[in-house]
């Protein structure tokens, strides 16, 4: 089962709900603030990003201070520790970055840097947090789905920022050797999760598509050689300014 749609747990219940009442009640509820430091599930990985109810003062504000590009403004899921969190006025944030069962150099580098910031700007740590050059606030957000299933080849890894038609993925039937299925954007925007697993079935995700209409330009000089966005602090930035 999902810890992460568990919260806030019951202490009678099935062994992942029992985790999540002591976790939430030993620890979470005292809280003030909450960093959830998060992978994408098994078989998908996900650029750096922040998951946050802009709505909620306290998240905003450690959201923001957390100092990368990307954020995507929900209420969170029921049962996630973000929501449960908010609904007992504590500010939470969700980090997304890497894979399941790796560690990612990149994503690990990235949350360094943003707890880093976010210590800075409630003065636990002496200095000034680092602020990305621009931001995307993003409330909605895509799913490409693959229409048929056979063996998948991801074009644009997650990061990418791709155009409406561009394909970003085939799709082959080992039963028909030399056939492909593309799988194209419906639109311009940055894709901030793409698929890991070598075998897709219909319906499949295969990547989530923030859309951007404006700003392309300035994301555009953020873009590595390949075309993908470099966040903030994986690129060697130091994580604090001694200003």
């Amino acid at each position: 089962r999902d810890l992460n749609r568990s919260f806030p747990g019951k202490p009678d219940s099935n062994t992942t709900s029992r985790v999540a009442h002591r976790l939430w009640n030993k620890i979470i509820s005292g809280s003030d603030l909450v960093i959830d430091l998060h992978t994408a599930a098994v078989g998908r990985t996900n650029m750096p990003q922040i998951r946050a109810n802009l709505a909620d003062r306290p998240s905003n504000r450690i959201a923001r201070s957390f100092g990368i590009e990307t954020i995507l403004d929900n209420v969170g899921p029921k049962g996630s520790l973000r929501k449960t969190a908010n609904d007992a006025g504590i500010g939470a944030i969700t980090y997304e970055g890497g894979g399941s069962n790796e560690a990612d150099p990149e994503s690990v580098q990235v949350a360094i840097y943003g707890v880093l910031n976010v210590l800075r700007s409630l003065k636990v740590l002496p200095g000034y947090p680092s602020r990305p050059r621009f931001r995307i606030l993003a409330s909605g957000s895509v799913w490409i789905r693959s229409d048929q299933g056979g063996l998948l080849d991801v074009l644009t890894p997650a990061g990418s920022f791709v155009e409406d038609g561009e394909t970003v993925a085939t799709v082959t039937d080992p039963e028909r050797p030399g056939e492909s299925y593309d799988i194209l954007s419906p639109t311009r925007g940055l894709l901030i999760s793409t698929a890991t697993h070598p075998f897709v079935n219909a319906g499949t995700p295969i990547g989530h598509l923030l859309p951007v209409t404006r700003g392309v330009r300035t994301l555009n000089k953020r873009l590595d050689q390949e075309g993908c966005l470099v966040t903030s602090g994986s690129d060697g930035e130091p994580p604090w300014r001694e200003d």
